[in-house]
């Protein structure tokens, strides 16, 4: 059995003092004799004594943490804007606390509840994608808890937010694929029940419109952000009557996947299939060939997140209104989308009118040698 942690209660019994004593000692409070602080601290020292920094906080009213929910530790994006959040709240001398939401609403509420209970000065959320509803987040206005939102703000919500331009990433993404000449690109996305992945899909929309491209259903795969789903996608229509001619994933695990399924059926990247996604610049370097990337600055946003935290914290008398704070995508290219079509000569260029959906018999790609 784990023996029992020591209390400040345990040194003043030792000490034959009151507890009060010892935790003005420990704080080195002048009310507090120079003999009696020298010798609560040496008992300390020899007893390894480590005072509850939490429940000190509690009783100043702030405990010097702030809590963060996520809704998975998985990727490259999320892990980046943590490691930002992080060093930044340290630089604040703030710790923190990282919850994991699993895209699961139910648990994302669990989480919310237990930072709040264990008095947590702030919070940052990114909402899962499964969340239908974000009535438990009022918890927070009821307790006055400052809280900002980061990778994607809330519309029935009022509050801060820091986001991405998922609407201008990906009409730059899909602008740059459809000027190497490619006409059938298709869209790989999350749920449309997402403000992001309807936001991606609306840039996606626009770039198709302008360029006077049919956006073709049959071309929109939407499912999760993991690499069972990129393949899944890229099965499915290497197998349907309309073989695209470009890929844009909305996440960076669904890009590799349908990068892995394009090389086993021997297509060429980017000859046959051209790819680009948004991803971390990391991950994006990584890829054989090196994927074309909207980069999503995961690190400034969650820079960004802690400031606009801070500023409320400091607010006491809550008179900053909500602001929302959106970082600009950067269009990287690299060898997965530059190269000439095959079978195609010059890339396309904007058209008057919308051309026609493609027939219903199916475009066979040109397989290596």
């Amino acid at each position: 059995m784990a023996a029992r942690r020591l209390s400040i209660k345990d040194l003043a019994t030792q000490l034959n003092v009151s507890a009060s004593t010892v935790s003005r000692a420990l704080a080195g409070l002048p009310n507090v004799s120079q003999a009696t602080q020298q010798r609560v601290r040496e008992l300390a020292g020899t007893l390894n004594f480590q005072p509850n920094s939490l429940a000190a906080g509690l009783r100043r009213g702030s405990t010097g943490v702030i809590g963060v929910i996520v809704p998975r530790l998985t990727g490259h994006f999320f892990p980046e804007v943590l490691h930002s959040i992080a060093a930044a709240a340290s630089q604040a001398g703030l710790r923190v606390i990282i919850c994991e939401s699993n895209e699961d609403e139910q648990q994302e509420q669990a989480q919310l509840l237990w930072l709040l209970t264990v008095q947590v000065d702030g919070l940052l959320i990114s909402v899962a994608n499964a969340a239908g509803s974000t009535r438990h987040f009022d918890v927070t206005r009821q307790q006055g808890v400052p809280l900002v939102f980061f990778n994607q703000a809330i519309d029935c919500w009022r509050a801060s937010s820091v986001v991405f331009n998922n609407c201008q990433g990906a009409y730059k993404g899909v602008g740059h694929l459809i000027a190497q000449g490619r006409t059938r690109v298709a869209l790989f996305t999350g749920a449309q029940h997402h403000a992001v992945s309807r936001e991606q899909r609306r840039g996606y929309a626009e770039a198709l419109q302008e360029h006077g491209l049919f956006l073709d259903e049959r071309l929109v795969c939407a499912g999760g952000p993991t690499l069972a789903a990129g393949r899944q996608h890229m099965l499915a229509l290497l197998a349907g009557p309309v073989v695209p001619n470009a890929i844009f994933a909305t996440q960076e695990l669904v890009a590799i996947g349908a990068m892995q399924v394009l090389k086993e059926h021997g297509l060429r990247i980017p000859q046959d299939v051209a790819l680009a996604a948004f991803t971390t610049e990391s991950l994006a370097a990584l890829a054989e060939p090196a994927l074309t990337s909207l980069d999503q600055q995961g690190s400034a946003m969650g820079q960004a997140a802690v400031q606009l935290l801070l500023k409320l914290l400091a607010d006491t008398k809550q008179v900053i209104a909500s602001q929302c704070l959106v970082l600009n995508p950067t269009l990287l290219v690299r060898a997965s989308s530059v190269g000439a079509v095959a079978g195609c000569g010059t890339p396309a260029r904007p058209r008057a009118k919308p051309s026609a959906p493609a027939g219903r018999h199916k475009e066979v790609a040109r397989m290596l040698a």
